[in-house]
């Protein structure tokens, strides 16, 4: 049962042969053609048309079967593509459509025909979604526990049959239809044969997954022994969200929706819902959570009119050219078809006026066309059917010759054009506006987004064309037309890579539009993104998104990247002629921009004469084949050795975006995986509403709660809502967090509490809480004035949707790649399972929190809660796999890249933290507690290693559920197709575009035969086939996962031994610290001290004798530090010692004995100290680190740090730089060293270096601080080292900005000895400038030591580069 999914993608020679296991019988592709939306597209089509379409789906399969009904044979037409001429086109359609809309007799005046409940809004969606530009609504009642039946009817909580029709209203009743609507279902209805294929259609639109849609990007796989068949592709398990809709149920999905509703429930009777910020329907959450997913914007209602507007217009074209070909008796007496067909006529005779005179534009500017060659239309060819084609003649063949010899050989310049004719960053360096030259701005946004900056360009000259201006570049602009596939071959489509790449692509033009409007048109550049340019281009506005996607998509089918020669470095650019030749991989060819600025085409194939030939090249694109297929709408024939599929994973690109942007993808990556809510998102929830109330002390009394410190809680709680401002886009807490303000939510709460004057201790302090219901303010009525706003339903629906969220994280809390399948039950709410292994203990323990709000209306965490903290170290563990792009599967399975961040997406906590390397855990930007030298330290101990290999398999239980994943994902977009390899190969006539020999009609050809729509069914076989082989060589893999070596089981070997080592490095590190804090006993003396006589004792009867006085015993002490006479003086005091000069001197030299025998004796084992450093510690007094020669230097540091309570995460840095410095002052000079006796009795050496002579005093302070030596002794120190120093010659001030003055003393004449005495100063000091601060202290030297020289006090004129 572990394997069997991985039936599916078993060798496709097995599958061919049909000695596989048995399958089920393919879906009829009656069922996949007639989904529901397909259905009322075409029913809005004119009556005339819509017998004629309604087989679209489907390619033509010959003339009619009755040569007796001629109209049989004229309605079976099928479009392919439509163009739209320009960005205008799209308004022109929207007038079109209004004007038709007006006259309708249902029209209503109150209505906006383009707007909710209008008929042109109605039909474009209509449209759209048949096309698959809109999904299929998904419903989230099955995720949430609840079924789909309505209430009356009574909930089907366990998996049964009962389904959300409409997804929309509440009950789960669908909306009620608009008028046209209505229409569609009336004339429609007899098409639909059954509610499965509703859910059919869904389900294949899932495959690939749904971004910011609740569970949207979980792969589920079937877990029970009677589901679905696994060796049937199409009978394979989707996304969670696309088996939403299914009837049928697995245990484990049952056990989920139990949990679910049960977690549900539980919410609904919470404090939350009962203050009525919350409904207690569990379908309205689920309502506001499916909301987003059919929502459509108002900017994108235009274009979908324009599309299916060009797409009916198109099709009624065919349909009368058509007739004409079969009846042209009768089309002789129809007018109307008569001016349809001249029309059509006309329309391709403009066409190639168009392209002739484009041509003759071309060769007058300088450009070639190599003889033999012209600008022709090819049959077959997409888009305007245009391209380079060999005449067929040579000189020879028109003399009489050999008819066989080459028009064209390999290596010859087919086409040559100047680069000044091109739409290119080359023209911007001169392109001009109103006159007014832009090259200086436009070349940077070229530079930053070449392809945007290029569809800015088009744009412009297009709109001047539109409005009569003259454009330079105007005869090949008015060849460019934006061309769209039809909704047959979209729906071909369905289910493909190529269907999720369009979808991609809609976001990248969304990206255009913003970028072009936000930043491409500001500046100098408003009057370039006029829609009516001139002078007076002010009030026309500038380019909407519908014009950007008339223009990207040209961009995306016309440009050429084009190789420089000079450097290799490539440029799209729009280029005449040069659009027109297709790719063809492995067909040799180049496009390179010479030195002379002219675009060079050369030709990789030699082509003969006595026949036309299309010329193609290969133009070394890495474009897989959906991309080739929606640019270009064809293929060649023939592997494309780029062909790949993307999957798209979660957190992809967390570490590598801004602030903001890091909040929106942890927020999408919590909701996609079905994880709990954030807090961050409960609290903006709860405070919109006024949960906590706004701060008014009166109200804060009067709440429902007797006990003191409670109210205390609930006044701070109130007040930091009241405080915190506006609903932004992040908390204080999150915003301290990421940006490195705090390092933690405690810390970030009580810096948060600063910032806003609030006891934050009282929000946060959860000790003694009891288990009933927080009380909360009461939520806006929104029945009641002032609570229908806006902003109150905004909310409400923002915790409907958390509250969802919640509930299917409880239902997905035993998400786990552990292989028993075994889970524990945790304390918390409703007994949740085992932590899932992709978020651990902190999903648990999100899940708490957010329960805890919902149902006792605790205050939920504020800041980054440790899963967001959990996550955002796997986005950076990802991060190292590569960029999203890479992650793909082809036919050798999936990417490195794809293979390392789906492990990392399934590593448990465990697998994380031996990934990072063990130790305390890093912060989540990825930066770790060690410094640059304590690594290199730690990786020569073996005991530090590379954080992660992103090469190497974790483990094996995640390395089984990352095959599992993939490989299932992989099954799930098989099982979206709608058809089987032999349903492809029929389609295509048996001929099979990957087979090619010499003798193949595909051989000269550069497309595969058969229209847009072969081309079509050929990108589907391909990918089946390459999947298939994926998912086979997957299978294999996992066979073999004893063979392979995981990193985890070293890394936690290691990370074991590390922490043993830290644990015997931290008592190293305490004793470390007590010999900062405490001063060392360098010797004691014990001393019979003679006890005076009393007057008692002389009384006593003669029992004491006079002259035998009592005794007693006293030690002296002398520590480290100490003034060794003073003590001695201060012992003699106490005990009543006669102060006599000479017993002075006996106790201190019997001391100093001690202390001498006791260095021999008890010598430090780690060496006489390595050098010195002073720092100033944070109560801001001066201490001294000095290491000794065997000391841990990181140890030493951090010691220090714990006695002068330096915070653990600047200790870091703190390493580095006491490293720094004292390896900087060991390889500079010594001048003197001393041997001192120390005031406390030590022998100790007094070392000057270089750079330190001219402060002795100073340097002789941090040697007493580093020697722990009483500061008194520092000034004689000083004395005696500048006695024994060169006398001084100069001395002279140095004025540092911002610094006490220092003084220079020069001590040699020598030059040499002055420049090095000036760097060791300007090293010591830390004075910075480089070269240019030591020359100006050794011009001031010189000129000092040298009064009757002339200075020149300025810097030298660098030496010319060609000079040495």
């Amino acid at each position: 049962r572990g394997t069997g999914f991985l039936k599916a993608g078993m060798p496709p020679a097995r599958r061919l042969d049909g000695s596989g296991p048995p399958r089920r019988a393919p879906r009829s592709s009656s069922r996949w053609r007639t989904l529901a939306a397909c259905a009322a597209f075409l029913a809005l089509l004119p009556t005339g048309a819509r017998a004629n379409a309604a087989d679209e789906s489907k390619p033509p399969s010959g003339s009619s079967s009755s040569s007796g009904h001629a109209s049989s044979f004229v309605d079976d037409v099928t479009v392919e593509e439509f163009a739209l001429d320009g960005p205008e086109s799209v308004q022109d359609h929207v007038n079109v459509a209004m004007k038709e809309a007006r006259t309708r007799p249902d029209y209503d005046a109150a209505v906006n025909p383009i707007l909710e409940g209008g008929w042109v809004r109605a039909r474009a969606v209509a449209a759209a979604t048949a096309r698959g530009d809109i999904r299929p609504p998904v419903s989230s009642t099955r995720l949430l526990g609840i079924g789909a039946a309505s209430a009356e009817e009574g909930d089907d909580a366990w998996g049964g049959t009962a389904r959300l029709s409409g997804g929309g209203g509440d009950n789960g009743a669908a909306p009620t239809p608009s008028p046209a609507e209505n229409e569609i279902d009336a004339e429609t209805s007899s098409s639909i044969n059954s509610d499965e294929e509703e859910e059919e259609a869904a389900r294949r639109s899932q495959t690939w997954g749904r971004r910011d849609v609740l569970g949207g990007m979980l792969v589920d796989s079937n877990d029970d022994d009677d589901g679905p068949d696994a060796d049937d592709p199409n009978a394979a398990r989707s996304l969670v969200r696309g088996n939403a809709q299914l009837s049928s149920s697995s245990v484990a999905e049952v056990d989920r929706m139990r949990r679910a509703r049960d977690c549900g429930d539980s919410i609904a009777a919470g404090a939350v819902a009962s203050a009525g910020g919350l409904s207690t329907n569990l379908r309205e959450w689920a309502a506001v959570e499916d909301e987003d997913a059919s929502f459509v914007k108002v900017s994108d209602v235009p274009w979908m009119v324009a599309m299916e507007a060009g797409e009916r217009n198109a099709r009624e074209e065919k349909r009368i050219s058509k007739l004409n070909a079969s009846t042209a008796s009768s089309l002789s007496s129809s007018s109307s078809s008569s001016a349809t067909l001249e029309v059509r006529d006309k329309e391709e005779t403009e066409l190639t006026a168009k392209y002739d005179t484009m041509l003759a534009w071309v060769l007058d500017k300088g450009g070639v066309v190599k003889g033999g060659v012209n600008v022709s239309k090819v049959i077959g060819k997409p888009g305007d059917g245009r391209g380079l084609v060999t005449t067929g003649l040579t000189e020879s063949s028109s003399s009489g010759g050999d008819e066989s010899s080459s028009i064209v050989n390999v290596g010859d310049a087919v086409v040559k054009i100047p680069i000044a004719l091109a739409l290119s960053h080359v023209a911007a360096r001169t392109y001009r506006v109103n006159d007014q030259p832009v090259g200086t701005l436009l070349r940077p946004l070229f530079n930053e987004q070449p392809t945007y900056a290029l569809a800015m360009m088009l744009l412009h000259e297009r709109f001047k064309l539109v409005h009569g201006l003259e454009s330079p570049w105007g005869p090949y602009v008015k060849t460019l037309r934006h061309v769209e596939p039809s909704a047959s071959v979209l729906q071909t489509l369905r289910g493909t890579y190529a269907e999720e790449r369009r979808r991609e692509w809609e976001q990248t033009v969304d990206a255009a539009h913003d970028w072009i409007v936000n930043k491409g048109c500001t500046r100098g550049l408003q009057a370039m993104c006029a829609r009516k340019p001139g002078r007076h281009y002010a009030a026309s506005g500038t380019f909407n998104l519908n014009d950007v996607r008339w223009a990207m998509g040209i961009v995306r089918a016309r440009a050429v990247w084009i190789s420089r020669s000079t450097t290799g470095t490539s440029f799209p650019a729009l280029i005449p002629l040069l659009d027109l030749i297709p790719h063809r991989p492995g067909s040799g060819g180049s496009m390179k921009l010479g030195v002379d600025n002219v675009v060079t085409v050369t030709s990789g194939k030699t082509f003969t004469g006595g026949k036309t030939f299309e010329v193609f090249i290969d133009r070394e694109t890495n474009a897989t084949d959906a991309d080739l297929l929606l640019a270009h709408h064809a293929l060649a024939p023939g592997t494309n050795p780029h062909n790949a599929v993307r999957m798209r994973l979660p957190g992809t690109e967390i570490s590598r975006v801004g602030v903001i942007r890091k909040i929106e993808l942890l927020r999408s990556w919590r909701k996609e995986m079905a994880m709990p809510p954030r807090g961050s998102d409960l609290w903006r929830g709860a405070k919109g509403l006024g949960l906590y109330g706004d701060g008014d002390e009166d109200e804060l009394v009067a709440m429902e709660d007797t006990k003191k410190k409670k109210r205390g809680r609930k006044r701070a709680i109130a007040a930091l809502a009241a405080k915190e401002g506006g609903g932004g886009s992040m908390t204080i807490e999150e915003e301290l967090m990421l940006t490195n303000e705090a390092f933690d939510p405690k810390e970030a709460a009580v810096k948060a509490a600063a910032r806003i004057g609030v006891d934050l201790s009282l929000v946060d302090d959860d000790e003694d809480d009891d288990d009933e219901a927080y009380a909360l303010y009461s939520a806006p009525d929104p029945n009641l004035p002032g609570g229908d706003d806006p902003s109150f339903d905004h909310h409400r629906k923002s915790l409907a949707r958390l509250a969802a969220q919640t509930a299917a994280a409880a239902a997905y809390a035993d998400l786990s790649a552990d292989d028993s399948g075994v889970h524990d039950s945790l304390h918390g709410f409703g007994g949740d399972l085992k932590a899932r292994s992709d978020g651990g203990d902190a999903t648990t323990a999100a899940l708490n929190a957010s329960r805890a709000f919902f149902e006792k209306g605790a205050p939920p965490p504020r800041g980054l809660d440790p899963l967001d903290l959990f996550l955002l170290r796997k986005g950076n563990l990802m991060s190292e796999c590569g960029e999203s792009d890479s992650f793909v599967i082809t036919a050798d399975g999936p990417s490195d890249a794809l293979m390392c961040a789906t492990r990392v997406l399934l590593a448990n906590e465990t697998e994380v933290k031996a990934l990072e390397g063990g130790g305390a855990d890093p912060h989540w930007s990825g930066s770790r507690s060690e410094s640059e030298s304590e690594t290199a330290r730690l990786v020569a101990l073996g005991l530090m290693h590379e954080p992660f290999d992103a090469s190497r398999p974790l483990s094996p239980t995640n390395e089984r559920a990352a095959i599992r994943r993939i490989a299932t994902a992989a099954t799930n977009i098989l099982g979206g197709y709608g058809s089987t390899e032999e349903d492809d190969l029929a389609s295509l006539n048996q001929e099979d575009p990957d087979s090619i020999s010499e003798n193949s009609t595909f051989e000269d050809s550069a497309r595969v035969p058969g229209g847009l729509f072969a081309s079509a069914v050929t990108l589907r076989l391909r990918e089946r086939r390459m999947l298939m082989a994926a998912v086979y060589n997957l299978r294999t893999r996992q066979e073999t996962l004893g063979a392979l070596d995981f990193q985890v089981e070293e890394k936690e070997r290691k990370r074991l031994e590390r922490e043993r080592f830290e644990r015997e490095r931290e008592e190293r590190v305490l004793e470390l610290s007590k010999r900062f804090a405490e001063r060392r006993i360098l010797a004691s003396l014990d001393v019979d001290v003679v006890q005076p006589l009393d007057d008692k004792m002389e009384d006593n009867g003669g029992q004491n004798r006079p002259d035998e006085p009592k005794t007693r015993k006293a030690t002296v002490e002398v520590r480290e530090g100490d003034d060794m006479e003073r003590v001695v003086r201060d012992f003699m005091r106490v005990n009543s010692i006669p102060e006599v000069d000479s017993t002075v001197t006996q106790l201190t030299n019997a001391l100093t004995e001690k202390v001498d025998a006791n260095a021999d004796t008890n010598a430090n084992p780690f060496g006489e100290t390595v050098g010195r450093c002073a720092v100033i510690v944070p109560d801001g007094r001066k201490a001294v680190v000095s290491p000794r020669v065997k000391e841990d230097l990181a140890e030493v540091v951090r010691g220090f740090a714990e006695v002068f309570r330096i915070p653990r995460q600047l200790v870091p840095a703190l390493v580095d730089r006491v490293n720094a410095t004292i390896a900087k002052r060991s390889e500079r000079k010594t001048l003197l060293e001393l041997r001192i006796r120390a005031p406390d009795g030590r022998l100790l050496t007094f070392d000057v270096k270089d750079g330190e002579q001219h402060d002795l005093v100073e340097s002789a302070r941090e040697w007493a601080l580093a020697e722990r030596v009483h500061l008194d002794a520092a000034v004689q120190v000083a004395n005696a080292a500048f006695e024994r120093l060169p006398p001084v010659l100069i001395q002279f001030p140095v004025d540092v900005p911002g610094r006490v003055r220092a003084s220079m003393a020069i001590r040699d004449k020598d030059e040499a000895a002055v420049r090095r005495t000036c760097e060791a100063f300007c090293e010591a000091l830390d004075l910075g400038g480089g070269e240019t601060t030591v020359n100006a202290l050794i011009r001031g030297a010189m000129a000092r030591l040298n009064p009757g020289a002339v200075l020149v006090d300025a810097d030298a004129v660098p030496l010319p580069k060609n000079e040495d």
